[in-house]
This record gives C-alpha cells, structure tokens and sequence, in this order.
C-alpha cells in the first residue's frame, strides 16, 4: 500500500496546502483560520477529500512506524504483536483525531464565527 498510499498522500498535501494555507478556494480569509477551516468544510466535497486523505495517511503510518520498529531491532515473534499494537495506536489516533475537525464540522458542532 506505500506506493498507493504514497501517491494519494501527495495529492491530498498539495489540495490541503490549497484550502487552507495559500487560499486558493472561495471565502478563503487569510487573517481567519478557523473561519476558514470550517467554511471549507462545510463542503461534502472536501470532506470526502481529507478522509480519503486522512485514511491513506493511517495506512502509510502504520507501516511506515511498522517498518521503522522492526528496522530498529523490534523484530522477535514473542514481541512482534506490541509493534503491531503500537503501529495500529498511532495511525488509529492521529487519523481519528484528524478526521474529528471535518465530521465535527458537518455535526454542526463546529461553527461558523
């Protein structure tokens, strides 16, 4: 999945460097993060496009904190299920918990200010 994953990485960096860092969208608002944040995401569109972006992110970092314990010297079958567990914690918190901004937006429980 690196290669796949790899590839839609890229795409999603260079969309996210669009919505929210140079502005590219309409009602972009330099001076207003937040605003712009949660106006973006308003959108379905862009919503599909971070959780695909975000869900590509947990499987390459997954197996990127995979590999880089196992490369490390974490590689024993007595022990290799903590790597696993510790590979499959991170990914699962940081693609949770970058996915809460979006699907808190289209709860309603972010807002516009």
């Amino acid at each position: 999945l690196m290669p796949i994953t790899g590839m839609l990485l890229l795409a999603y960096i260079v969309y996210h460097l669009l919505h929210l860092t140079v502005g590219a969208f309409p009602g972009f608002d330099p001076s207003n993060p937040y605003n712009n944040m949660v106006g973006g995401f308003l959108n379905p569109v862009n919503v599909a496009v971070y959780s695909v972006g975000n869900i590509a992110l947990g499987f390459h970092v997954y197996h990127g904190l995979w590999s880089a314990l196992q490369s490390l010297g974490a590689n024993h079958p007595k022990y290799n299920h903590y790597r696993n567990a510790a590979a499959v914690g991170v990914a699962t918190l940081l693609t949770l918990g970058n996915l809460s901004f979006p699907f808190s937006v289209m709860a309603g429980v972010l807002t516009v200010q």
